[in-house]
């Protein structure tokens, strides 16, 4: 791939997350019933805090006094992007052990997910975030949790 197409593939998805970004918290108060979170964070990069040499980017994360939200956006997503965010979402306490006491919610947005990946995402307990009919919204609540 050239590099022009690279550049515009990545540009993709930061467009993508600065989406996500303004309904993350609309989200986190209409299903969590949290008014507002304590922190967010778009994009951190963060050095693991025992072994420097590793490093992690994470697309959005917000903290509540309860949770940990970890959002991972994608512009195309794959079945095996899910199954490593599946695997490796809760890699996030590794990086940030101040939140350790936080229950990690996963959330995997993207502009249009299929019921086929709403599947697979309920699955695996990650809530699925996609464009709704007036804003994003969560696909897969009432099967995650069961209301």
């Amino acid at each position: 791939m050239s590099t022009a197409l690279k550049d515009l593939a990545n540009r993709l998805g930061t467009l993508i997350e600065d989406v996500v970004a303004p309904n993350l918290q609309g989200i986190i108060s209409r299903y969590f019933g949290v008014e507002e979170a304590d922190l967010i964070m778009l994009r951190p990069k963060r050095k693991h805090p025992t072994d420097p040499s590793r490093r992690r980017e994470f697309d959005m994360i917000a903290v509540t006094p309860a949770y940990l939200f970890l959002n991972e956006t994608k512009s195309r997503l794959r079945r095996e992007d899910i199954t490593v965010f599946a695997e490796t979402h809760l890699e996030v306490i590794d990086f940030f052990p101040e939140y350790a006491d936080r229950t990690v919610v996963p959330i995997f947005s993207a502009l249009h997910l299929d019921d086929e990946l709403i599947s697979l995402l309920t699955t695996h307990k990650i809530y699925a975030l996609t464009l709704a009919d007036d804003t994003m919204d969560l696909r897969n609540y009432d099967a995650i949790t069961g209301g």
